[in-house]
C-alpha cells in the first residue's frame, strides 16, 4: 500500500511538472511568435517603402529623360 501511495505521489508530481513545462513552452512559443510577427510587419513596411522609393526614382528618371530629349530636340531646332 505504501509503495502504491508513493508511486501515485510521484505520478502526481510528474504530471504537475509536465503541466508547468507545457505552460512554459506555450508562453515561450507565444512570445517568439509575437516577436516574429513584429519583425515581419517591420520588414513588410520596409519593403513597401523601398517599392515607393523605386517607383519615385523611376518616375524621376523618366522625367529626366524627357527633359534631356526636349533639350536635344530644341538644340536641333535652333
Amino acid at each position: 500500500m505504501f509503495l502504491f501511495l508513493k508511486a501515485r505521489q510521484r505520478e502526481k508530481v510528474t504530471d504537475e511538472h509536465n503541466t508547468r513545462l507545457s505552460a512554459t513552452v506555450d508562453k515561450l512559443l507565444a512570445e517568439s511568435n509575437e516577436r516574429l510577427q513584429i519583425q515581419l510587419r517591420e520588414r513588410m513596411q520596409t519593403l513597401e517603402e523601398k517599392n515607393h522609393v523605386v517607383q519615385e526614382s523611376e518616375k524621376l528618371r523618366k522625367q529626366l529623360e524627357e527633359i534631356q530629349n526636349e533639350r536635344v530636340d530644341n538644340k536641333y531646332l535652333i
